[in-house]
């Protein structure tokens, strides 16, 4: 099962962008929110029932190993990336989701990848990145992180 999970989001970070006539109907926000659901609650690195007081899901059968889970949490926010990057750059609610993920857990193993996915798409893209981040607050939210995680 796990060779088929890292198929498919090498695939989706590495080709599937690059094909126009799919991009095209892709709902961007849409692919984003579901793309943080999906670390939150069934990608995590470690369990955040404790710190984060969030439920996790797929419990009830076997998990990839701690290393599997961060090989496939690097190619989801890849794809991730590229998707957010293929146009002209970051929409509002894309912005706000990735930036709920971060306030929500509180696992530093959990939101290293994704502040460096936050990072990245500021220097690579900050002329929709960097208004964007100030119109939703974000010095804030990364003041928020750094106090609840001790950074």
């Amino acid at each position: 099962m796990m060779n088929v999970q890292l198929s498919l989001y090498t695939y989706l970070s590495a080709e599937f962008i690059g094909t126009a006539t799919i991009y095209t109907t892709i709902r961007r926000v849409g692919t984003v929110l579901q793309l943080m659901h999906t670390l939150k609650y069934y990608y995590w690195v470690i369990n955040p029932a404790d710190s984060s007081g969030i439920t996790p899901k797929g419990l009830d059968g076997p998990r990839p190993s701690q290393k599997e889970i961060i090989s496939l949490r690097a190619f989801m926010l890849l794809f991730l990336k590229q998707l957010i990057l293929k146009d002209r750059g970051v929409k509002e609610d894309e912005l706000q989701s990735i930036l709920n993920y971060l306030l929500t857990m509180h696992e530093d193993e959990n939101i290293h990848d994704v502040l460096q996915l936050l990072v990245a798409l500021m220097s690579e893209h900050p002329a929709s990145m960097i208004p964007a981040f100030d119109q939703r607050n974000g010095i804030r939210y990364d003041y928020n992180i750094s106090v609840i995680n001790g950074l």
